[in-house]
């Protein structure tokens, strides 16, 4: 048995598709509103999937399997045993249905897998028109914590680089300091060799044996 989970690139919604034997068995879809991410939508879908996965097999004691697909990477990987991070709640109902579903016969198996989004892969496709349907009607919103965290990161980068216009860089920094702030490094951080990079930064802060240093050290030197 297998299902194919998704969340709506441009809404909240999300939408469950179900096959057993190459037929389709059962549909579920939701919405979160507009105070929810992508990844919040992508873990409701694993949730809502496993549960619907799970109660299927109680009447149908042939199935032994169940796959679950969904093109959300970070939801995958993280929706098995509960962490300390957003989507808990979706993260201890997949292992709660898991394990309940496992706990019933030691022949079942449950795999949780990415697959390609906006492929053509036919689940897929299904899952999010359920998905796209049910995120065009009214919802009352959830504000996840995925969202709260994105909101206020975003509020903070815009203040810090309003604050950082306002005060034109000067001194003898300055040289270093002429791009904007930004949360993850820029790609001459990470691209750069590490030994180059921590010259260039030395030379560009005049942290290196020049300038002022350098007529120090030298002077000294020659007494």
């Amino acid at each position: 048995m297998r299902e194919e989970e998704d969340g709506s690139d441009r809404t909240t919604g999300w939408g469950v598709v179900g096959y057993y034997m190459d037929n389709e068995v059962f549909k579920e879809w939701g919405s979160l509103g507009r105070k929810a991410e992508v990844y919040d939508t992508e873990l409701t879908g694993i949730a809502r999937a496993m549960k619907a996965a799970r109660e299927y097999a109680d009447h149908n004691r042939r199935v032994k399997h169940v796959h679950i697909y969904a093109d959300n990477t970070a939801a995958v990987t993280s929706v098995y045993k509960p962490k300390p991070k957003p989507g808990q709640l979706q993260m201890i109902r997949t292992t709660r249905a898991v394990d309940s579903f496992l706990e019933q016969d030691g022949e079942r198996m449950v795999n949780i897998e990415w697959c390609p989004g906006h492929e053509e892969v036919i689940g897929n496709e299904r899952a999010d028109e359920e998905a796209k349907a049910e995120a065009e009607m009214w919802t009352r919103d959830h504000t996840t914590l995925t969202n709260a965290k994105r909101t206020a990161k975003e509020k903070a980068l815009s203040r810090w680089v309003r604050e950082w216009r306002r005060s034109p860089p000067s001194g003898g920094f300055a040289i270093a300091n002429r791009l904007e702030p930004r949360w993850k490094p820029r790609e001459h951080v990470t691209h750069t060799p590490r030994e180059v990079f921590s010259r260039m930064t030395q030379c560009r802060t005049k942290h290196a044996f020049l300038g002022v240093l350098a007529k120090t050290v030298l002077k000294y030197a020659n007494m």
